[in-house]
């Protein structure tokens, strides 16, 4: 059987050549922001339009995208967020560009957009993820179909995946992965859902990817040359948008429920009326 090479590869070639179009074109959004054709937008806001737009063009149609904040049915919301992944469950949808609530249940991954990369922006990036770490979405439903690692269960389904993506940064690649083992450090052995890192990746247009592979048991794993797994944070190459959509497909869930998500939050509201299952109306 003939081996095909990397260069060789019809299919690899042809996914590069897309995803590195689409690469060259945010980029070029970029110095539009800095000449200041952004349409009344600040430069910060326009980054998140293009990058959302591009999501909304890219993801399959079972996905929307929006912004905003999560809350759970215990209460805990998130920060306000540049990017909501929503699944067909979500009942609240407001648009990929005006910001709303969401409910956790119908939520299947959360992100930042970021202009340029420093360690400050990062800490911010690190503080809206711990704020998504808060939430606790409903255990999975009786018989609900699904397929998934233990790893990654509970990443991405005891918790959400949670990313960024940054359009520059004069920032080294070792100074990046160093700053990412500093600020958002990842316990490899083992995954528990109190000690999440508050972030699961970092995209960078025009420098590269960065994943936190966790213990390395997920449904997306990186081995070294010497045979040896990956684990922790790991830079898995220089194409950001390929590495995005490769990241994407293998941690979003695809969930089948049997019931609607938001019964548990409707409820309150019956439950703090005045008239409470059980009573007998008076009259």
């Amino acid at each position: 059987m003939h081996k095909v090479g990397a260069s060789e590869d019809p299919v690899r070639n042809k996914m590069h050549a897309i995803f590195a179009a689409e690469e060259q074109k945010l980029l070029a959004q970029l110095n539009q922001f800095r000449a200041g054709f952004s349409h009344n937008l600040s430069k910060g806001e326009s980054a998140e339009h293009a990058v959302r737009s591009f999501l909304v063009k890219h993801m399959p149609r079972r996905f929307g995208v929006g912004a905003g904040q999560v809350f759970d049915r215990w209460g805990a919301e998130t920060n306000q967020l540049d990017i909501i992944l929503t699944n067909d469950d979500q009942p609240l949808n407001h648009g990929s560009h005006d910001a709303g609530y969401y409910l956790a249940e119908g939520t299947s991954g959360m992100a930042e957009v970021k202009t340029t990369l420093t360690k400050q922006t990062l800490q911010d990036i690190v503080k809206k993820g711990q704020s998504v770490r808060s939430l606790t979405p409903d255990p999975p439903q009786k018989n609900e179909l699904m397929s998934i690692t233990q790893s990654d269960g509970v990443r991405f389904i005891d918790s959400f995946p949670f990313f960024a993506v940054a359009f520059e940064t004069s920032l080294a690649q070792d100074r990046v992965l160093a700053l990412l083992n500093e600020v958002a450090p990842v316990d490899i052995s083992a995954v528990r859902r109190d000690t999440l890192a508050p972030l699961d990746a970092l995209f960078v247009l025009g420098h590269g990817a960065y994943v936190n592979l966790a213990d390395g048991r997920g449904s997306l794993s990186f081995l070294w040359p010497d045979g040896s797994v990956g684990a922790g944070w790991v830079r898995i190459g220089d194409d950001a948008l390929y590495a995005l959509f490769l990241w994407l497909d293998a941690v979003v869930q695809r969930r089948y429920r049997w019931h609607g998500i938001a019964t548990s939050y409707l409820i309150r509201m019956v439950q703090s009326a005045d008239l409470a299952f059980g009573d007998e109306p008076t009259a």
